[in-house]
């Protein structure tokens, strides 16, 4: 749930000119011609796609030889500009990383990598560059308040559908000075790993740009910018472990069974419940066998019916020993059937945990405020009408948000979805203290807090100093 962030720091006073790298990344050294022969193919497919659409992604080779590639530009920068930032990116790769498989050059302007890795849709900020500017703002407590307002509307537009990826704004500090924000993700990724992304860039703005005037951090598939410009000299248009969201997180198989009709009559009704489950996102089968399954109360139609159809599939063949009972969980749903009766009854006897490797900064205060977010999130999910979903979020320190999430399954009433969730806060006590992210599931319930978003929708609220604010359906 968390990944390893190497960082480069550099000082900045004026702004770099967009012709220069910013840095690069080399590594994984390789001897084969073939793998060559594959990274020039790659390149230039970048180059020829990229600096026509600004965007593009390439691949070629077979077996070891199979090298990924992408290239992007900021999405504000003129055709010119992107086309001659992509030509001088595919220069520089080949000049500062020879024989190296994996390599990666930022500029301003634009972005390109290759690896004989697949990284192609997938969030990565296992490296990354940090500029800030060497002078602190004037009126620091207010300059930092006004950022993070600026770059939370900026994160939301870039995760936006139809936003390419890219957020952009300003917001006036003075009368005479503004500060101007930008927000840009890779175009290969989804909304919500690029809002996770972003949020990976900006958890790290307190530790190394609180109160700074200016601050730009980039990964592999983000870029995060903020400068404290003079309004009438700049304008804005002149120039960022959770498994896979329908990847099965773990499985639950009983003791065997020696009644081969009861286990028949499991397989007959699974398909069964599984399709009318996918029409509302929930269904129980009460006939001995006991079935439910469960989408998350927030995902779309669509990930709802991916994650089922993976689940009934996927319980049948990692319990081949012909359970009484089963269980197989995912980020996006629950699949359970046994063959005693446990519909409207909490179960938390076996469970997942899945803590965040990292503690938090001010570990006391960060458990403080995760536990008061959790706390109303148990409440929600705990009401009529709620469908046993809560979720919401609360601002830790400025720039950084606690993201947190409750749900029930649908069959419990609403004491022992309370008894279930209040279960959860246990275990988060036990295993997660201090840690930046945990999620605990049971066959009745999950909770879990991270310091990025991974609800939908993935950013709908405004926030208020500390008020915790809960979206509801």
């Amino acid at each position: 749930m968390a990944a390893l962030m190497h960082l480069l720091l550099l000082l900045f006073l004026p702004l770099s000119s967009s012709a220069d790298s910013i840095g690069q990344f080399c590594d994984k050294s390789f001897k084969t011609r073939e793998i060559q022969t594959s990274i020039n193919k790659v390149l230039s497919d970048l180059v020829s796609e990229a600096t026509i659409s600004g965007f593009s992604t390439s691949s070629f080779g077979q077996g070891s030889n199979l090298v990924y590639g992408l290239a992007q530009c900021r999405g504000d920068v003129s055709s010119d500009d992107c086309a001659t930032c992509i030509a001088d990116a595919a220069k520089k790769l080949q000049a500062v990383c020879p024989m190296k498989a994996d390599a990666r050059v930022w500029y301003d302007y634009c972005f390109m990598r290759y690896d004989t890795s697949d990284f192609i849709g997938k969030a990565d900020t296992g490296y990354a560059i940090i500029y800030f500017n060497v002078e602190n703002a004037t009126n620091p407590e207010k300059f930092d308040k006004e950022v993070g307002s600026l770059m939370s509307k900026v994160r939301e537009q870039a995760v936006q559908q139809g936003s390419g990826g890219l957020g952009r704004g300003k917001s006036l500090f003075t009368p005479f000075i503004t500060i101007y924000g930008l927000a840009q993700c890779t175009r290969d990724l989804e909304p919500l790993p690029c809002a996770q992304c972003l949020s990976s860039a900006v958890e790290k703005f307190p530790d190394y740009c609180q109160y700074r005037k200016g601050c730009q951090a980039m990964a592999s598939t983000i870029l995060h910018h903020l400068l404290l410009l003079l309004s009438l000299l700049i304008p804005l248009a002149s120039s960022s472990n959770s498994s896979h969201s329908f990847g099965p997180l773990g499985h639950y198989c009983g003791k065997p069974t020696h009644s081969k009709k009861q286990i028949t009559q499991v397989s007959d009704v699974l398909n069964d419940t599984i399709t009318k489950a996918l029409v509302s996102g929930f269904a129980v089968y009460l006939g001995g066998p006991y079935i439910l399954a469960q989408c998350r109360g927030d995902v779309s139609p669509c990930d709802c019916q991916k994650c089922l159809l993976d689940a009934e599939q996927q319980i049948q063949s990692q319990c081949t020993n012909q359970p009484a009972e089963a269980t197989i969980w995912y980020d996006y749903c629950l699949l359970r059937y046994s063959l005693t009766n446990f519909i409207g009854k909490v179960d938390t006897d076996y469970y997942l945990i899945f803590p965040n490797d990292d503690n938090a900064t001010n570990p006391d205060d960060f458990d403080d405020v995760t536990s008061r977010l959790m706390d109303v999130v148990s409440s929600e999910a705990s009401l009529a009408g709620s469908a046993g979903l809560g979720r919401g979020k609360i601002e830790f320190q400025p720039h950084i948000f606690i993201y947190g999430l409750g749900q029930c399954t649908e069959d419990l009433d609403i004491m022992p979805c309370h008894q279930c969730l209040s279960a959860a806060g246990q275990k988060f006590l036990e295993y997660c203290r201090f840690r930046k992210g945990c999620q605990v599931l049971f066959n009745s319930c999950m909770a879990r807090y991270e310091l990025y978003p991974f609800f939908f929708p993935l950013d709908p609220i405004d926030h208020d100093d500390n008020d915790i604010k809960v979206p509801m359906p």
